[in-house]
């Protein structure tokens, strides 16, 4: 695929900034969870916050590391399969997973473990216009928050924003709708505080074996 990921807009990086601010005290330390893009428009602000970017592709975390620092450090790891012991703990974390169960239950997971008690998770969630049926997946979602010593503090609707990314552009085209706008996928903003520490045992995940051959071409 030519571009295959959601990424967020300028706009939506620099209210997720705002809100990390917001969201944390200045010597706090912050875990973000697979959104580069956040990592580095944080780091180019003047902040006393210390950051921390849980990140696989390790292009990404090359390019990357011209940020890293004593208060802004990559950690290039699997979500999936990194353990949180490995991660430590955190007053504040911020994270993007894909919009599907499996993928949630582990990103929530690895970021209540990773948590102090009375700390900040902030998640982007589909809203309600997504796909049919997901307002219960959002409800089962929020049940296993709750399982996990998380409790929903605050939900704003539509307040993230998405590139399209080329091949819905071009999927799109193929059926003949023109004229869409590139911002026309939003997401609901979610704010969970961790109120009790919940030992729970991680879900089981396999990755589905990609069908794509990766070659780099010329870095």
């Amino acid at each position: 695929p030519l571009d295959f990921e959601w990424r967020n807009s300028k706009r939506s990086l620099n209210y997720l900034t705002d809100q990390m601010l917001k969201l944390s005290a200045p010597n706090d330390s912050i875990l973000i969870l697979g959104m580069p893009t956040l990592f580095a428009n944080f780091c180019e602000r003047d902040v006393t916050q210390s950051v921390t970017l849980v990140e696989r592709n390790t292009p990404i975390v090359n390019g990357l590391k011209k940020f890293a620092n004593h208060k802004a450090k990559i950690h290039e790891a699997d979500i999936f399969k990194v353990q949180p012991e490995v991660l430590g703990q955190y007053q504040c974390v911020f994270m993007d997973p894909p919009w599907y169960s499996e993928h949630f239950y582990q990103f929530v997971w690895l970021a209540a473990q990773c948590l102090h008690v009375g700390g900040t998770l902030a998640i982007s969630i589909p809203p309600i216009n997504t796909r049919p049926d997901i307002d219960i997946e959002r409800i089962q979602w929020f049940q296993f928050c709750q399982q996990q010593g998380l409790c929903l503090e605050n939900l704003h609707a539509n307040h993230l924003e998405y590139t399209m990314p080329f091949f819905e552009f071009n999927a799109f085209r193929a059926g003949g709708i023109q004229n869409i706008l590139p911002f026309w996928r939003k997401g609901d903003f979610a704010v969970l505080k961790k109120m009790k520490q919940q030992h729970t045992e991680r879900k089981t995940y396999e990755e589905k074996a990609s069908g794509w051959v990766e070659r780099e071409i010329s870095s």
